[in-house]
């Protein structure tokens, strides 16, 4: 993935496993909230079981998906299908994944690369997924909608 692959697994609870954290003295990381948690971790298991009826009812249109801007659940479904039958999903595994803010992300990471210019990143209440799928990042950004939280972009 690039600039922002990861270099260890992510632990499922946030940390690198190896590394210590960067220190944020000066601006403290905040905590993700718990629903954040839970959608991020039902957004993985729906797509390593290769069902795309879940990805879909997450989502938030318009739905960047790689570099494609889509703006119907249907055409979400048909390039989720497509996606999801060009991969083996049954010999990926979830390693843990990681929620950091759009500052958090580009303090640990770097700037995102360009393929990823039209996300809505700096757009309201946002938080990106850093997942390590079988040892590979992917990235998910979400958005808070009212007390919900919706997944709008998706990179692997």
């Amino acid at each position: 993935m690039g600039a922002m692959a990861l270099a260890q697994p992510v632990a499922d609870g946030g940390t690198d496993g190896g590394a210590p954290a960067p220190s944020h003295a000066s601006h403290p990381p905040t905590s993700p909230p718990a629903a954040l948690n839970e959608k991020a971790r039902a957004f993985f298991a729906a797509l390593l079981a290769g069902e795309p009826g879940p990805l879909v009812q997450q989502a938030e249109l318009p739905f960047f998906l790689e570099d494609k801007r889509i703006t119907s659940s249907e055409q979400l479904k048909s390039e989720w299908l497509n996606q999801l039958r060009s991969k083996r999903t049954d010999l990926l595994s979830l390693k843990g994944f990681e929620i950091l803010t759009p500052a958090e992300m580009e303090q640990r990471f770097g700037k995102p690369p360009p393929r990823l210019s039209s996300w809505p990143i700096s757009s309201g209440k946002t938080y990106l997924v850093v997942a390590n799928v079988s040892g590979r990042a992917a990235v998910a950004l979400y958005h808070q909608a009212g007390d919900e939280w919706r997944i709008v972009a998706y990179h692997d």
